[in-house]
């Protein structure tokens, strides 16, 4: 149990930490791309990543369902279905790996006719290539290793190699970024390494796990991958919608101005992720060895993450407009400040942040054919309201029809993992929700009614840990007022 213990706080420790580092790094490199290059290299590479998430719906389902067919062999120490399972795992990684190298081809020779840019038809098709080299390491020789990592609750080494050789891509990228190197060869040091950490994978499961990844495989255990993909095609469908379609509605330079807010949020969202990242894999094993103790932890993670996850997105929110400014004071090609747009943005990551615990419970139990439909119908609502909503709205428009999608599917997962999985009506904690989400709307109302122009970072920096130290008392407060509203 101390075992146990001890991986959980080095998973949540080293990939919040990690995360943490990433999101500094992440947000110097579009301002240095913006800076040296432009508005519209810096719309291209963002585009570009949508692009690459959908390709790699190719991987949906594998993972997921590779992961929670483990837990038990895990559990029950079965190391013949373990190397089953992985062999299994292997053979599909490696199949659909050949598939996204021929839809890779295809998308890089039409994607430049298709992009309305003015950069150079060769020069993107080479970017095209160079910047997918990650995605097809995965497939060949990355995914099955942390597939049995992350299963046997050894997050933390997948954590520590990750953000270790990202910090080192990423610093190399803001040395040639800042020496104005052609962009190809700021590119390319992703694919080197991520070669490198492979190579840390091999070498640590060759030392600590006697497995066999040519065993004869057990495809039927991995059966729900199919399920599971349904799943992983509407989440990336889902989440990268805003991109394609700005992308060829608008234009990339409107693409850079979603993309600046959108890393704001959607880096903060991963590093509150990152806290349920940590605990999925120990939760998941309890489910199968003590049911009765995973509901009861279940219930006070859940909702401390929910309150947490209110308190830095409210803070965030309160600071985007003057962080905005700040960031793209060189910027003269385009005006970053759009009306509203933080709102919007507010509300979807706190939309987001409510149901992920659920979400994690639901992976957890298996329950993606149970489930793939309700992902279908999030993933439908978003697109149809983002395509009638972007052309008299604009950015706008595409967020607000995120935000009609994800309350839709925020409140049908509280239910849902209450009936299926955690033997309640689901009331109890709608209503915590509720009052949740009223209270942090009122705070950041309250704090969106009093901007200021920051003179430099410092002063920003400043003033931002003032307000996160402001809303952390309210916050805990609240939290001690509401957290023994009955469960169910």
């Amino acid at each position: 149990m101390r075992g146990k213990r001890k991986r959980v706080i080095l998973n949540i420790i080293t990939e919040f930490l990690g995360k943490a580092i990433v999101i500094i790094i992440s947000i110097v490199i579009p301002k240095l791309f913006i800076d040296n290059y432009g508005s519209e290299y810096n719309g291209l590479l963002t585009s570009l990543h949508g692009i690459f998430i959908y390709l790699n719906l190719l991987e949906a389902g594998i993972g997921s369902a590779s992961i929670q067919a483990l837990y038990k062999p895990i559990v029950d120490k079965d190391t013949g279905q373990i190397d089953r399972i992985l062999s299994a795992t292997r053979k599909n990684y490696y199949h659909n790996g050949v598939y996204f190298l021929a839809c890779l081809s295809i998308v890089a020779f039409l994607y430049p006719y298709f992009s309305h840019t003015d950069i150079n038809y060769y020069l993107v098709v080479a970017l095209v290539f160079i910047s997918a080299a990650p995605y097809i390491l995965k497939f060949f020789f990355r995914g099955k290793f942390t597939v049995l990592l992350t299963a046997d609750n050894r997050l933390y080494i997948i954590n520590l190699a990750s953000n270790i050789f990202h910090i080192i891509a990423n610093v190399i990228r803001i040395i040639l970024l800042v020496n104005k190197v052609n962009v190809i060869f700021v590119q390319a040091t992703f694919g080197i390494t991520t070669m490198l950490e492979v190579v840390v994978y091999y070498i640590y499961i060759k030392k600590h796990y006697d497995v066999n990844f040519k065993a004869t495989p057990d495809f039927q255990a991995i059966s729900k991958s199919r399920s599971a993909m349904v799943h992983e095609i509407a989440h990336v469908v889902f989440g990268n919608t805003d991109v394609l379609l700005l992308t060829y509605f608008c234009g990339l330079k409107m693409v850079s101005i979603y993309c600046v807010y959108n890393l704001i949020f959607s880096h903060l969202n991963q590093l509150m992720q990152s806290m349920t990242n940590g605990t999925n894999s120990a939760l998941g094993q309890l489910m199968f060895e003590n049911k009765s103790k995973y509901i009861k932890n279940y219930y006070t993670f859940e909702y401390l993450f929910q309150c947490i996850s209110c308190m830095v997105i409210v803070s965030a929110g309160a600071m985007t407009r003057e962080f905005v400014s700040l960031y793209t004071i060189h910027a003269k090609d385009i005006d970053y400040m759009v009306s509203g747009i933080t709102i919007l943005f507010v509300a979807i990551q706190i939309l987001s942040l409510l149901r992920w615990p659920g979400m994690g419970a639901i992976k957890a139990a298996g329950l993606f054919k149970e489930t793939q439909g309700r992902a279908l119908t999030e993933m439908s609502i978003n697109l149809i309201l983002s395509l009638i909503l972007v052309k008299p709205f604009g950015i706008n428009g595409l967020l607000m029809g995120t935000i009609a999608a994800l309350l839709y599917r925020t409140v049908d997962v509280i239910f849902f993992t209450g009936k299926r999985i955690l033997n309640d009506t689901g009331w109890g904690r709608s209503v915590r929700i509720l009052l949740l989400m009223i209270f942090a709307g009122t705070v950041f109302a309250i704090e969106y009614q009093f901007p200021f122009e920051p003179v430099s970072y410092l002063y920003f920096a400043l003033h931002g840990a003032a307000v996160l130290a402001v809303n952390a008392v309210l916050f805990i407060f609240f939290y001690l007022g509401t957290r023994r509203i009955k469960e169910g």
